[in-house]
């Protein structure tokens, strides 16, 4: 018979979790990477973040992402040989609205660009 104690339940102090929301907050940090350094688990950093973030100076976001939906269409009927986007070449996107024109991005595009003519098309 084998016994597994495991370690004792460790304890944090306030300004140790609010440390730890305000460096997951910080730029150019992710979630994992600061729960990784704690040695906790993301669940539990999300919850801290979720619980402290006005108090360590982080409102909620005025403005929330927003998604477009999105269908995904098989190749063109009697297409023969490799996909339109491989044709294009790695970093291709080709977004088709309903009312308005076919967009094809190959390449980096700044976010901002592309979203910027993403709601031009839209709004026609």
């Amino acid at each position: 018979m084998d016994l597994i104690l495991g370690a004792p339940r460790r304890r944090w102090a306030r300004g140790e979790k609010l440390a730890a929301v305000a460096a997951a907050f910080s730029p150019g940090m992710t979630v994992t990477a600061v729960a990784r350094d704690l040695g906790i688990s993301r669940s539990m950093l999300f919850a801290r973040r979720k619980k402290f973030r006005a108090e360590t100076g982080f409102p909620e976001m005025s403005h929330p992402p927003k998604f477009a939906p999105v269908t995904v269409t098989p190749d063109p009927v009697g297409f023969v040989g490799a996909s339109p986007a491989a044709v294009m070449g790695p970093g291709a996107i080709e977004i088709s609205f309903t009312h308005a024109p076919q967009m094809r991005i190959t390449g980096g595009v700044d976010p901002v660009l592309a979203t910027a003519l993403v709601g031009a098309l839209v709004a026609r």
